[in-house]
C-alpha cells in the first residue's frame, strides 16, 4: 500500500467510527424513554446505552457520543429521561448522572483494552461505571439540587438493584457482541 491509499483507508475508519459514535448517541436517546419513574431521578436503560458506547466504541468515539448526546440535551432536544431537556436538568437531581455519563465514560475508555478481556473484567468495568454515576449522582442531588441527604440516600439505595440487574445484562450482551466477536469496533 501506498501512503494515499492509507490516507484514505484512515479516512474511511475515522467516518465508520464517527457514523457509529452519532448511532451510539441516537440509542442513548431513544433508551432515555425506557422509564422505570421511581421518584425525581427516574430509573432509565441510559447508563446501559452509555457503558456500550464506552466499551463498544474506541477512544474517542466513545466519548464523542455522550458529548453529542450532552450537547443535543443542553440545546433543549427532549433526549434525557421522560422526553426533557434543557440546561436546567444539570443543575437538578439528575445532574449529576448526566455528568457522570461522561466521566464514567473517559475513565473506561482510558483503559478499554483491559476491560474487554473477559467476563469478569467487563463486569468489573460496568460495576466501576456505576459506582460512578451513583456517586456522582448522589453527592450532585445533596450538593447541587438541595435534595436532603435522607431522600438522597433513600434514591441512592433505590437504584442499586436495578443497577445491579444492569450490569448482569450489560455483561451477558458484551460478553457476547466483544468477547464471541460479534461486533468489531
Amino acid at each position: 500500500m501506498n501512503v494515499n491509499q492509507d490516507s484514505v483507508m484512515y479516512s474511511q475508519y475515522r467516518m465508520r467510527m464517527g457514523i457509529r459514535a452519532a448511532l451510539f448517541a441516537a440509542m442513548i436517546c431513544v433508551s432515555a424513554f425506557v422509564v422505570i419513574p421511581i421518584g425525581p431521578v427516574p430509573l432509565t436503560m441510559q447508563s446501559l446505552m452509555v457503558q456500550f458506547a464506552a466499551l463498544l466504541l474506541p477512544a474517542p468515539y466513545g466519548i464523542m457520543s455522550i458529548l453529542l448526546y450532552l450537547g443535543l440535551g443542553a440545546l433543549g432536544f427532549p433526549v434525557f429521561s421522560q422526553g426533557r431537556g434543557g440546561l436546567a436538568h444539570f443543575a437538578g437531581p439528575t445532574g449529576g448522572y448526566l455528568l457522570g455519563f461522561l466521566i464514567a465514560n473517559i475513565l473506561l475508555q482510558l483503559r478499554r483494552s483491559i476491560w474487554v478481556r473477559s467476563r469478569i473484567t467487563l463486569m468489573m468495568a460496568l460495576g466501576l461505571h456505576t459506582a460512578i454515576l451513583l456517586g456522582l449522582g448522589h453527592v450532585f442531588m445533596v450538593l447541587v439540587a438541595g435534595v436532603g441527604s435522607q431522600k438522597a440516600i433513600v434514591i441512592s439505595t433505590g437504584l442499586i438493584v436495578p443497577s445491579l440487574i444492569k450490569i448482569g445484562i450489560g455483561t451477558a450482551v458484551l460478553d457476547w457482541l466483544i468477547l464471541k466477536r460479534r461486533f468489531r469496533s
